[in-house]
């Protein structure tokens, strides 16, 4: 009969498989188990070849593997279907017929078989506590290998009763590669758009400052042009003048207000450019404002 037993489970390989729909709430693991050493069982027969009496057995060495298959069936609870191979060592006090005690060693496969009811108590990401209960079998076959002394006990077949409750804390243990690959691709992206960010910063300076050069450039031409028109304006008038009075034939009047009608026209068309030259400064800008009256 078992009364102590501590054993250490480690799932090198958690959720191998996960589908979509039904079997999406299926999942797969595999892993090792191991069991400390110095966990005592004590039993009323040894059942040896000889059949001596034991009054205690310590477990000194077990190690092996375990599968599970878990189907969550809602969002607290799931089912487990366990099978678990391992191979363990074991030393035995056996008392020999009244002449005292004398040690013996049984090295042996075991193989559970455990089916368990788990329920997830509310958890946060990485943090998932949880309790479990059910049952299922184990079977003993020991080893006759050299390592069992004293005779080899018979295999044997026994129900089993399980339970439990722990925390289960998930970490992404073997998705460092996949990890370092992410984040160099994210810092990749991010060098990316800082580029085009720096990119578009110079195409927008380059519109505002091209757009002010515009926009001084033509004021500065329709200042001349204004002060061209004011010089062809009077040299009209002073040409009509000296036409009235007889001095001048009159193709000089339709020669100089043909050049005043010139430079008008040039004005217009240069403030026109001022009018689009000031568009593209307040588009270059981003705009958003209103004049000061």
């Amino acid at each position: 009969m078992k009364r102590s037993l501590i054993f250490v489970t480690v799932l090198a390989l958690g959720g191998l498989a996960q589908a979509q729909g039904f079997g999406s709430r299926i999942s797969l693991a595999a892993g090792i188990e191991g069991v400390f050493p110095g966990s005592t069982f004590t039993r009323e027969e040894a059942n040896l070849s000889n059949g001596l009496n034991a009054a205690s057995q310590s477990t000194t060495n077990s190690v092996g593997g375990v599968g599970t298959v878990r189907f969550d069936f809602g969002e607290h609870s799931a089912f487990d279907f366990s099978v678990t191979f391992n191979r363990s060592s074991e030393v035995s006090e056996i008392i020999s017929g009244g002449s005292g005690q004398f040690p013996t060693r049984v090295q042996s496969n075991n193989i559970e078989f455990i089916g368990t009811y788990v329920y997830r108590l509310p958890s946060t990401e990485r943090f998932h506590p949880y309790f479990l209960v059910g049952g299922g079998m184990v079977h003993f076959r020991p080893l006759d290998d050299g390592f069992t002394t004293a005779g080899v006990p018979s295999s044997m077949t026994k129900g089993a009763f399980a339970y439990g409750f722990g925390p289960a804390i998930r970490w992404n243990l073997f998705d460092g590669g996949r990890v370092r690959a992410n984040v160099q691709t994210q810092e990749a992206l991010t060098e990316q758009a800082l580029i085009g960010y720096e990119q578009t910063v110079l195409v927008a300076l380059e519109e505002a400052e091209s757009a002010m050069v515009a926009f001084v450039q033509e004021n500065d031409r329709r200042s001349a042009l204004q002060r061209s028109v004011a010089a062809s304006v009077a040299a009209t008038g002073l040409v009509k003048t000296l036409y009235r009075t007889g001095l001048t034939d009159f193709q000089n009047v339709l020669d100089t207000e043909r050049t005043q009608f010139q430079e008008q026209d040039t004005l217009a068309q240069s403030e026109g450019s001022m009018v689009r030259n000031l568009i593209d400064v307040y588009r270059a800008l981003g705009g958003g404002w209103s004049a000061q009256p």
